[in-house]
């Protein structure tokens, strides 16, 4: 092998080591659905479960998110566009839970011929701050525990990305052209540090509020165009009245209402992490949405509107109950089989008797 063909399996070998080890350098963190979640270089991040209440009264929209991330670093983070400044709080730990219960299906029997029972179908304190020279301004920041969260301006999309990367966001190319467009919007931004205090970021994040002026009424979902999973967003909504979606999103698939009514008839379900809340607004409808392809389906924010009605729409979940086992009907047709041949044989034995008295 001559020197020159020796430099250039060389050049090649270097050239697929840089192209392996520019794909092992992406970071896989993801679009969640309001947000979107930056790992550091090299780092693994998924977010398979995100819920959001969204509380709408008196031109106010107050959106509390349940994320569960799934990682091996210990910190990252999570930007999210708002319309105006947002106020960053915790929320109430069990909100998610007191949800979940609230919205539970009502439980019915339904009764078949035919079945195993086995087979049924079963439906601190403010800091404020300036960056004149990035173009960013730093409205205010609070330390909520396992977070800072940092409520900010961006005046051009080079300087919300340089103050990204400044603090160790990485931000792939497709998040930050939403991100730009917002920017260009003139919507504010929350950039949340999330820190697992010395372990791994694996697990539940403590649910978030974030309050911000609306008179539109709308939920930050367009991040989520960017999504390299399948995401699949529920949103707990609580208004004046029973909503529905009016976003162009919403027809892309099927948005679907899994629950609707107003909690003042249900006031057993209102349990402690709910009733400021449902004191603003009481009327809950909950509406899940899935999407296989985000980058074409995710097309708007999500927005909301009043139903036609406001009638209640609960799930309920069957417990399909049985007359006989598929064995049991068996044996009873065929019990029932050898009955009627019995009747037959006794009834045309008689019939033989009568005709040949009246002979």
């Amino acid at each position: 092998m001559n020197a020159w063909t020796g430099r250039r399996i060389q050049l090649l070998l270097t050239a697929v080591m840089a192209a392996v080890m520019s794909f092992v350098a992406l970071p896989s963190a993801d679009a969640c659905a309001c947000g979107g979640m930056f790992a550091r270089e090299g780092s693994t991040l998924t977010v398979p479960t995100e819920k959001a209440l969204v509380v709408h009264a008196n031109d106010r929209t107050d959106v509390t998110m349940s994320l569960l991330v799934r990682s091996k670093v210990e910190d990252a983070g999570l930007v999210v566009p708002t319309p105006a400044p947002a106020t960053v709080s915790l929320a109430h730990e069990d909100t998610f839970l007191a949800l979940d219960r609230a919205t539970r299906p009502t439980k019915k029997d339904r009764w078949h011929l035919v079945g195993r029972p086995d087979s049924g179908v079963g439906s601190g304190a403010a800091e404020t701050s300036t960056e004149a020279s990035s173009g960013v301004q730093e409205l205010s920041s609070v330390d909520l525990g396992p977070l800072r969260a940092t409520t900010l301006r961006a005046g051009d999309p080079a300087s919300l990305r340089q103050w990204l990367t400044a603090r160790g966001y990485v931000v792939r190319p497709a998040v930050q052209k939403i991100l730009d467009q917002y920017v260009a919007r003139g919507w504010a931004f929350v950039a949340m540090q999330l820190t697992a205090e010395g372990k791994e970021l694996d697990g539940a994040i403590p649910p978030v509020t974030m309050s911000y002026p609306d008179k539109t009424f709308v939920y930050p979902m367009q991040l989520s165009r960017a999504a390299t999973t399948r995401p699949t967003v529920t949103t707990y909504v609580l208004s004046d009245h029973r909503v529905r979606r009016t976003d162009a999103s919403a027809r892309t698939t099927t948005a679907e209402t899994r629950f609707a009514a107003d909690m003042r008839t249900r006031s057993g379900y209102v349990t402690a992490p709910l009733r400021t809340a449902v004191a603003k607004a009481p009327y809950l409808t909950v509406i899940e949405q899935s999407f296989n392809k985000p980058s074409t389906q995710v097309v708007s924010d999500f927005t909301f509107g009043r139903a036609a009605t406001d009638e209640a729409h609960q799930p309920v979940a069957w417990n399909d109950k049985y007359v006989f086992t598929p064995d049991q009907f068996a044996f009873a047709v065929l019990a029932l089989g050898a009955v009627v041949v019995a009747l037959v044989v006794r009834m045309a034995g008689r019939f033989r008797r009568l005709r040949a008295q009246a002979r």
